[in-house]
């Protein structure tokens, strides 16, 4: 099968080069053909099926040795939800891919952030366990406006810069990508590309959660199961301007 991919832009992304994977991967036109590529490490096969018809289901080709595949469906296929169905030797299962889904910050939430009045902005950014269109999984967003290329990495992915690169929310300088599939408990970082070309991990600076000592992943936390116990301290904040006074923050930031 000749790829419709061209090879710059397979090697572009091969090599964690592209600066925009969800023109990619997932599923998009090509032509007058609908076209899937997922890109997995490791995976043998590669199975498009319909997420309401399971009997329906198309076979990706893998055009590269590393692990991408791509499935060129039916002249007159429309566009459909899927749920990927993957082997690896013995193993066998199912997951949602990443990158068929949209974005998840709004324009206001980035008009805002942009402004610097963002006062909730710590329930945008981070890591969020989420329900997205009837799919369980977790949100992920970061500011790194000079980052030619961000991504999420965890055991999840062994740590593969290349597996889970976000969008980029074109002149906000974010970065998002919505994972499916994981959950609370996950430890992750982000893998960051810097404007010099060199690549390093940061730990997440929304994190609610984190490991301690020598081990700096970030750890996906459910914020809005804590059990707050400040009700006093809130309500006398509220009779006070508290964002005019001094502030003392901690921050703990790791490589």
């Amino acid at each position: 099968m000749n790829s419709t991919i061209t090879p710059g832009e397979l090697t572009a992304f091969l090599k964690a080069r592209h600066d925009d994977p969800f023109h990619t991967l997932g599923m998009r036109r090509a032509g007058n053909r609908l076209v899937t590529r997922v890109f997995r490490p490791g995976v043998d096969s590669v199975k498009i099926a319909d997420l309401n018809n399971p009997d329906r289901a198309f076979d990706a080709v893998m055009i590269h040795p590393d692990g991408f595949f791509e499935a060129v469906l039916p002249e007159g296929t429309g566009e459909f939800d899927y749920v990927l169905r993957l082997t690896s030797g013995t193993n066998k299962w199912e997951e949602r891919d990443p990158y068929s889904f949209g974005r998840i910050l709004g324009d206001t939430d980035l008009h805002l952030h942009a402004e610097g009045n963002h006062w909730d902005l710590y329930r945008k950014f981070g890591a969020h366990p989420i329900r997205l269109n009837g799919t369980d999984g977790v949100s992920f967003c970061v500011w790194a406006p000079n980052a030619l290329r961000v991504s999420v990495v965890g055991d999840f992915n062994n740590w593969d810069g290349r597996v889970h690169a976000m969008r980029k929310l074109l002149n906000s300088g974010v970065w998002e990508i919505f994972i499916p599939g994981i959950a609370e408990g996950t430890h992750y970082k982000f893998e960051i590309k810097g404007p010099d070309g060199n690549i390093f991990l940061k730990s997440d600076p929304f994190a609610f959660f984190g490991q301690h000592g020598l081990e700096t992943a970030s750890i996906v936390w459910d914020l809005d199961r804590f059990q707050w116990s400040d009700a006093d301290w809130m309500s006398r904040r509220a009779t006070q301007a508290w964002h005019k006074k001094p502030v003392s923050i901690y921050d703990r930031t790791s490589v």
